[in-house]
């Protein structure tokens, strides 16, 4: 328990609270009498003839006890007594009660803060002091109650989208004349689809290892383990195929331009011979035929001699 009881005491409203950081000694005499203390008229006059209009506003808007409606300006001032005057209690009295209001009227949600360290350092973990802090805070037994029944639960709407596929075969004709969109059909297809899949799980005595609710579904121990397995092994197959499909086109890819690198350097090497050789038979082309002529020229000039 989180409560202490001294075993000597100084008084009988002394305490103690068992913190995640220690144990805190608490002593509440005169409590209510100390927060008796009146709010001095003259402060609360000139606060609302303050030039801050967040001060006037808030002193002007604050309903207390004992405070009644302004009095008319022909009337002669009077000085209030304090008797009546507002205290620091009923001003927080008034100012919790308008929390619990707004409270009651909204949808709270409350963040748990939870010291990683002592250190007061980035990226380090002590497993100890966190753990010390969730059983005091509450929040391991809160865990342990919620996953002794129902632990775990989703909303139709994320059920279809994500389990879709486990949907009865023999029911496919029903889900086409269900409208997914509306709440109502919603779960309507939630209920028989979890109805055909965690039929392995159902007890012998015929209880189910879910519950339909108007807009969840509560899944009992190890029910949505089950349907996310299920879920892995379909995604598994057409994961493959896919992989299979890419990983062929990045092969092909891949061959195709390392054969048109080899088809451009063998055309290049090829080319270059080809080149060569045939620069080698023109030249030697050339050369016969300038001999050629030249026999020609002397024996011409010969018979001219």
């Amino acid at each position: 328990p989180a409560l202490i009881i001294p075993r000597i005491k100084n008084s009988e409203v002394e305490f103690g609270i068992r913190h995640y950081a220690g144990d805190v000694l608490y002593d509440a005499t005169g409590f209510v009498t100390k927060n008796q203390d009146t709010l001095a008229t003259d402060l609360m006059e000139c606060a609302q003839t303050s030039t801050n209009d967040i001060i006037a506003k808030e002193i002007a808007n604050t309903t207390m006890p004992g405070s009644g409606p302004s009095k008319s300006k022909s009337m002669p001032n009077r000085r209030q007594s304090n008797l009546v005057a507002p205290t620091a209690w009923s001003k927080y009295k008034e100012s919790l009660n308008s929390l619990m209001n707004n409270l009651n009227k909204s949808q709270s949600r409350y963040i748990r803060c939870v010291k990683p360290n002592s250190v007061k350092k980035p990226a380090i973990m002590e497993h100890s002091l966190t753990l010390q802090q969730l059983r005091s805070s509450g929040v391991i037994s809160a865990v342990t109650l919620a996953r002794s029944a129902f632990p775990n639960r989703l909303e139709h709407s994320l059920i279809l989208e994500r389990f879709i596929f486990m949907f009865p075969p023999n029911q496919k004709k029903k889900l086409k004349e269900l409208d997914l969109k509306s709440p109502g059909d919603q779960k309507v297809a939630s209920e028989i689809l979890l109805t055909h899949a965690l039929q392995p799980l159902q007890s012998e005595d015929g209880v189910k290892a879910f519950v339909v609710g108007r807009t969840k579904a509560y899944f009992r121990g190890g029910a949505l383990e089950y349907l996310e397995a299920i879920r892995l092994k379909g995604l598994e197959g057409p994961a493959i195929k896919v992989q299979a499909v890419v990983r062929g086109h990045l092969a092909r890819t891949a061959t195709e331009r390392r054969k048109k690198k080899e088809q451009r350097e063998r055309y290049e090497y090829f080319s270059g011979s080809a080149i060569r050789i045939q620069s080698t038979v023109r030249m030697w082309l050339a050369q016969k035929e300038r001999d050629k002529r030249y026999v020609q020229l002397i024996k011409a000039q010969a018979k001219a001699l």
